[in-house]
């Protein structure tokens, strides 16, 4: 079992980066291809971060992974918060400097992740099991930012159905589902589950943006 998620946790990364490069190849001009390039470029670099960290046992190795993934991670919903704000059009005001301010807090905490252990303290594998994270003081923090900023694209995208009709409408509302049902697992699995004690296979959030971002990808490709 272990086998057969981390090689679809392989394809599945090696994908969202060749949708990366279609997307910067298309049309960098356009500030939604752009988000979606960047999108697609770190969650697949994460996804496949995700894979490695299975098969390694704790070292400086599986330290630099974990400051990887962390990073990585801020930075994807990062860009779907992002996303939500610029898909299919602006409903407010999102100049410059608000651009700046959305992504100081994903600077803030990777660099925390970087150089410290305030967000994760370690990881342990085996040959038996994926691997098991061990939070740091600011793992909580982290995870709840996230989990917050992932609300907010929804609210953005639920705000927005109710100012749409037609096609956008309905393009928003796939969206928000997409978006909803990929990214659950990983607030599940990444900070829900911790709290209450509850250990699950981390491969499976990793796994579920295969879902998400490829379901935005077609409904911002199919126009």
């Amino acid at each position: 079992m272990k086998t057969v998620l981390v090689s679809l946790t392989y394809l599945i990364g090696i994908g969202e980066l060749f949708l990366a490069m279609y997307f910067w190849a298309t049309n960098s001009k356009n500030e939604i291809r752009r988000v979606m390039a960047a999108l697609a470029l770190t969650t697949g670099t994460w996804v496949i971060l995700g894979a490695l960290l299975a098969y390694h046992i704790p070292s400086n190795v599986t330290t630099y992974y974990l400051a990887g993934t962390y990073t990585l991670g801020v930075f994807v919903v990062t860009l779907v918060f992002h996303l939500a704000v610029l898909y299919p059009n602006l409903v407010f005001r999102f100049d410059f400097f608000h651009r700046i301010l959305l992504y100081v807090p994903a600077l803030i905490f990777s660099f925390a992740s970087l150089t410290s252990s305030a967000i994760v303290s370690g990881f342990s594998s085996s040959s038996q099991e994926v691997g098991t994270v061990a939070g740091g003081p600011a793992y909580v923090v982290y995870n709840l930012y996230l989990t917050l900023l992932f609300l907010a694209s929804l609210g953005i995208i639920r705000y927005k159905i109710g100012r749409s009709d037609g096609i956008n409408r309905k393009n928003l509302k796939l969206v928000l589902v997409s978006i909803f049902l990929g990214g659950l697992p990983s607030v599940l699995i990444d900070l829900v589950f911790p709290l209450l004690g509850i250990q699950v296979n981390y491969l499976l959030g990793v796994i579920s943006t295969l879902f998400w971002l490829g379901f935005t990808s077609y409904i911002i490709l199919k126009k």
